[in-house]
């Protein structure tokens, strides 16, 4: 009798803990299934490493004159957003705002284009989109991250947002910077 009864609690002790085990896997796969992905703050992009390096003087000076015009943009303002359309082999029109990082964010939200890369400079970071030519920057072997995450969903009770951007239209054509 003392070994049926040894055995019963050997059991016992058996399924207690394999229902704890099942009790805690189902509590951690609740957990990971409700923490939604880390958003990137303009900490976080501070720490970065850039995907790219700037080449060509004429990326500086675009930069500089973009940064000359910042009464044209938001004052909490702290990212530069490039975007490069190339016309031919050395003609490019370049589409420059200086943005929040949240109207980042909501920009490529709402565009097709992809980032390509990100670049920290000055304590600004420059976000590089269309047509990235190897004339302007160096390619870093670094990843490029997803740095745009954004939880904003758009249903009927969270209409679309709006964003009026001021764009810089530039051209580069035959390695001279020109403004519109």
């Amino acid at each position: 009798m003392k070994l049926l009864h040894g055995n019963i609690s050997i059991a016992t002790v058996k399924g207690g803990l394999l229902r704890s085990k099942i009790a805690l896997l189902c509590f951690i796969s609740m957990f990971f299934y409700n923490c939604k992905a880390q958003e990137f703050t303009n900490e976080n992009l501070r720490h970065l490493k850039s995907t790219h390096q700037i080449k060509s003087g004429l990326i500086n000076e675009l930069i500089i004159r973009v940064e000359n015009k910042k009464e044209l943009f938001n004052k909490k303002s702290d990212c530069v957003y490039l975007n490069f359309k190339k016309k031919s082999k050395k003609d490019f029109i370049i589409y420059a705002s200086y943005l929040t990082f949240y109207d980042c964010k909501i920009l490529d939200y709402n565009s097709n284009g992809k980032l390509k890369g990100y670049i920290n400079h000055n304590d600004k970071t420059i976000f590089l989109y269309g047509d990235i030519d190897n004339m302007f920057f160096i390619k870093n072997n670094v990843k490029v991250e997803n740095v745009m995450k954004l939880s904003y969903k758009v249903d009927k009770l969270h209409p679309p947002l709006v964003l009026d951007i001021n764009y810089l239209e530039f051209f580069i054509k035959d390695n001279v910077l020109m403004e519109k």
